[in-house]
């Protein structure tokens, strides 16, 4: 019935990972909640997850296949790495692949380097953040995800905690786009003056 309603409101369904989440999931939810205009149907589970009718599966399966969208990066050897070596988690495949659809390439270049690259390498651990000064990890939004995460993952309570960060990615993902869409115009009219 959900998926017929789905096709109905013209709904993309996705399937990601239930329990504890993190800033990868929650950012690669809110680029396909900005690719998509909102028109999204969520569902986290664990189970069965390549016979769910999923338009998107992402975080978990063990597959990278952006044919088939699937964007998962917990399989041996990984999804892709970046040129610099940073690999990829899920927040970047999606990126990769989507983000092109809300900006253009010189945006979408600095977005990844500054912004998604970060939470990749924090989330496949390849960069922890620590820092030696202060004798404490700095607080990352992965940190932040971290801290919405049920003690006892009660399922629902779970899922509306996941989602009220997905909310809140979504709008903070739509801020940086725009920050990021000035500051690459003010460096293309910088250099377009200084040539």
């Amino acid at each position: 019935m959900d998926m017929l309603l789905d096709k109905i409101l013209g709904r993309k369904v996705l399937l990601t990972h239930d329990g504890k989440f993190h800033a990868d999931d929650v950012m690669a939810t809110a680029v396909l909640s900005l690719v998509y205009k909102g028109k999204i149907r969520v569902i986290r589970t664990r189970e069965d997850v390549h016979n769910k009718g999923a338009d998107f599966v992402y975080d978990i399966g063990h597959k990278y296949d952006p044919a088939k969208n699937y964007f998962d990066h917990h399989q041996t050897g990984g999804a892709d790495t970046r040129p610099d070596g940073v690999p990829y988690a899920t927040f970047g495949l999606i990126w990769k692949h989507f983000g092109l659809q809300l900006v253009d390439e010189k945006v979408h270049k600095a977005i990844d380097e500054e912004i998604v690259r970060l939470i990749d390498a924090e989330d496949v651990a390849y960069d922890s953040f620590y820092s030696e000064k202060l004798k404490a990890e700095a607080v990352s939004f992965d940190a932040m995800c971290s801290d919405f995460v049920p003690i006892d993952l009660e399922p629902k309570e779970t899922y509306k905690r996941f989602m009220i960060l997905v909310e809140f990615a979504t709008k903070y993902l739509s801020a940086i786009i725009q920050r990021y869409k000035n500051k690459v115009a003010d460096w293309d009219y910088v250099e377009k003056k200084y040539n």
